[in-house]
């Protein structure tokens, strides 16, 4: 059923093509219960964008079940509608380049790990991080082509204050030129891609890092 704004024919298009993605991560178990939060961009020029709505089980999810937000996350339509708590953290993404689309999700791998590498990292001036070399499956992020590169992933510190997470990320985005992602202590991983496919590809890519590097903690 179409509704309101999703009648748009290329907006129900992504929000499909979203749903569909949401879903395969839910059955992976890297979205478990309600957690996790994604978002595509709408109308560039106009500012508009696409988020999932707060609370929502990500294994039943479905088109309606996104909303339409502005630049400053105030839902647009439906006007009820309550969107992600960590709405912030999408738009920051949006402002420092132009990609399409922003995935987070809550698997078990970068949880763990995220907790792990967090190190000393109490503030985003020093975060921790997790680096990667060596692995064929880098060449899923774009712009890298060979395994000899060398992926680093932030690990910021965990909060419950999202303007101020948003203001920090902020400050350490306007000074990162290559980022593929970054995970949240004790709380996930976020990444985005110039298409929702790509963003997947990157979820994926991750993904997959983070169970070699627990194996290869475990083999010691």
């Amino acid at each position: 059923m179409q509704i309101g704004w999703l009648e748009d024919k290329q907006t129900r298009a992504k929000a499909i093509e979203l749903t569909n993605v949401i879903r395969y991560f839910a059955n992976r178990g890297w979205t478990p219960a309600t957690s996790s939060n994604f978002s595509f961009v709408k109308d560039q020029e106009q500012k508009t964008f696409v988020i999932s709505r707060s609370g929502q089980d990500k294994s039943q999810f479905k088109p309606n079940h996104l909303m339409l937000i502005d630049e400053r996350g105030q839902a647009i339509a439906p006007k009820e509608a309550k969107p992600s708590a960590e709405t912030l953290i999408h738009l920051s993404l949006y402002k420092w380049q132009p990609v399409e689309c922003v995935l987070h999700t809550h698997s078990p791998a970068s949880t763990v790990l995220s907790m792990k590498y967090a190190g000393s990292g109490i503030d985003f001036a020093h975060p921790g991080e997790m680096t990667f070399t060596g692995y064929e499956i880098k060449k899923a992020f774009d712009g890298i082509d060979t395994h000899d590169t060398t992926v680093t992933l932030p690990v910021f510190p965990n909060s419950q204050n999202m303007v101020e997470f948003a203001e920090n990320l902020d400050r350490y985005l306007a000074r990162s030129d290559e980022l593929f992602g970054f995970a949240i202590a004790g709380h996930g991983l976020y990444t985005w891609g110039k298409t929702i496919q790509a963003a997947k590809r990157h979820v994926e890519a991750w993904e997959f890092l983070f169970e070699c590097r627990l194996l290869e903690l475990r083999i010691g």
